[in-house]
């Protein structure tokens, strides 16, 4: 499973080789399943949705939310700009990287349960944070998954990093072209 963020969050999972779409080709919304029951409302119409806690600009607006609560002023007014305070040591930039975990990893061990996965990786701007990040969703995912303790489920970059949402259609329009089946003639 790859999972990113940039203004959204964006979720694709390859069963059998082939990327699930579901019955209706909504198969991986995994930024709107709930994550906070009775939370914010989303523009999909639903409460909690994982888009509205672990999407970059909801993590930035918390963040200088947070920084107007303590009376201070914010200066990290991106993602960059956030990374750079979380591996510098402040403490709200930190804090802001624990909730994305806490609400992201919440998403992907509910993915995890329903799809058993080899790996997920981090794609989008998730990437830039894999130091960050990483470690942590393994171990809160592997923790909290139903089946085997066992074995672990890695969470890693992808190997795309950013280039993600240009790379993946373009590789799956080749792959459904130069299937067999999916040959007009």
């Amino acid at each position: 499973a790859v999972v990113g963020s940039s203004i959204g969050l964006g979720c694709g999972i390859v069963v059998d080789n082939q990327l699930y779409s579901g019955g209706g080709g909504y198969g991986a919304e995994l930024g709107h399943i709930t994550v906070e029951t009775g939370g914010l409302e989303c523009y999909c119409g639903n409460r909690g949705c994982l888009e509205l806690y672990a999407t970059i600009p909801r993590l930035i607006e918390w963040l200088q939310n947070e920084f107007k609560k303590n009376n201070m002023i914010c200066h990290y007014n991106n993602w960059q700009d956030l990374l750079d305070g979380a591996r510098h040591g402040d403490a709200l930039c930190l804090k802001a990287v624990d909730r994305l975990v806490d609400y992201l990893g919440a998403g992907l061990v509910s993915l995890v349960n329903l799809f058993d996965p080899e790996c997920i990786f981090l794609g989008e701007d998730y990437c830039q944070a894999c130091d960050l990040l990483a470690p942590r969703l393994t171990e809160s995912i592997n923790r909290r998954k139903f089946f085997s303790k066992h074995t672990v489920i890695p969470v890693q970059a992808s190997h795309f990093m950013g280039a993600a949402p240009l790379v993946s259609p373009a590789a799956y329009a080749m792959h459904m072209i130069l299937q067999e089946n999916a040959l007009p003639w």
